[in-house]
């Protein structure tokens, strides 16, 4: 059995779909608006968000033997917004995230 599709214009049609236009938006980041940093003025402040859940490799010191060892951390990561403000871009609390474990994540458990 073939199936026979109509052309690529009625199928469009069919779908909803808008014919394709000239690309006006921009390609290259210095071009592009910043819109997370407009001022507004939204109706609330947001006192968090984030994400959660992130596991990351971590080593922890300690004064007791093993003095190292390594383990998985799991981080939660947030952020308020002020009512002026649009949002945040958590993508950077990853990019932020991911340079300190590249580095090498150490936490230091010292007893005084």
């Amino acid at each position: 059995m073939t199936i026979k599709l109509p052309p690529k214009e009625e199928r469009l049609k069919l779908f909803g779909s808008v014919p394709p236009t000239v690309k006006t938006k921009p390609t290259t980041k210095s071009e592009m608006v910043d819109l997370q940093n407009q001022t507004n003025t939204f109706l609330f402040t947001l006192d968090e968000v984030g994400i959660s859940n992130i596991k990351q490799p971590v080593i922890v010191n300690s004064l007791i033997c093993p003095k190292q060892q390594t383990t998985v951390a799991t981080f939660t990561l947030t952020s308020g917004i002020p009512s002026n403000k649009k949002g945040t871009n958590m993508s950077r609390f990853v990019e932020h995230l991911e340079e300190y474990r590249s580095r090498g994540i150490t936490l230091d458990f010292f007893s005084n």
